[in-house]
C-alpha cells in the first residue's frame, strides 16, 4: 500500500504541474474579493496581473510543510494564492493597515480549511519562510522584526535594490533567485 500511496501521490503532483498554471487560482482569489468594493477589487485584479508571474515562481520554492510568515500591506491575496497553492501550508501574516487587515481576514480563504491566521502584532519564533511584501520599501530600512530563530529562507517582494548587504536580514543568506518583483534569500 506504501508504494501505490506514492505512485498516486507523485502522478498527483505530476498532473497539477501540467494543469496549474500561473493564473489557475485567480479567478478563486478574485472571487474573494468580489464584494469588497470596486477599489480593492481592481487593486487585486491589477495586481494578480502585474505580479502572478512572479507569485507562481515562488510556489515553486516554497515546501507545501513550511511555517511561513508574511508581513504585508497587500489586501492578503497573495496569502490566499499560497493557501490555495498548498493547502497544508502554515500561513502567519501582519498587515499593519488595519482596514486592509480587516478585509483579509474576512474572506472565504481565511475563514476556510486552510492554515491561515491574520495576527496583530509579529510573532517572534517558529517560521521556516519570511515573506516582506511591503510597497514602500524605505519602510523595510529601519524594520526590527523580533525573531527569535533565523529563518531559512527570505523572500522580499517589490523591495528592488533598496537593502543594503549589511542588512541583518540579509546576513548569512544567498541571493538564489531574482526578478522585477522578487528577490529570494537562502540560509548558505
Amino acid at each position: 500500500t506504501k508504494t501505490i500511496s506514492s505512485h498516486f501521490k507523485k502522478a498527483f503532483e505530476t498532473f497539477r504541474k501540467e494543469l496549474e498554471t500561473e493564473t489557475y487560482f485567480h479567478a478563486l482569489v478574485l472571487e474573494d474579493y468580489r464584494y469588497k468594493g470596486d477599489v480593492v477589487f481592481k487593486t487585486i485584479n491589477t495586481d494578480l496581473k502585474k505580479n502572478g508571474g512572479s507569485y507562481f515562481t515562488l510556489f515553486q520554492h516554497i515546501n507545501s510543510n513550511d511555517k511561513v510568515f508574511h508581513l504585508t500591506d497587500s489586501y492578503g491575496q497573495l496569502n490566499s494564492l499560497l493557501a490555495l497553492n498548498a493547502p497544508g501550508l502554515g500561513i502567519t501574516s501582519f498587515i499593519p493597515d488595519t482596514h486592509k487587515a480587516a478585509i483579509a481576514k474576512h474572506t472565504a480563504t481565511a475563514n476556510g480549511p486552510y492554515k491561515l491566521n491574520y495576527v496583530t502584532a509579529f510573532p517572534e519564533t517558529g517560521f521556516d519562510v519570511l515573506i516582506i511584501n511591503l510597497r514602500d520599501p524605505k519602510s523595510l530600512i529601519n524594520l526590527e522584526l523580533p525573531l527569535k530563530q533565523p529563518v531559512k529562507m527570505l523572500i522580499l517582494l517589490h523591495q528592488g535594490k533598496v537593502l543594503a548587504e549589511t542588512h541583518k536580514l540579509l546576513t548569512g543568506k544567498t541571493l538564489v533567485l531574482e526578478d522585477d518583483v522578487l528577490q529570494l534569500y537562502k540560509t548558505n
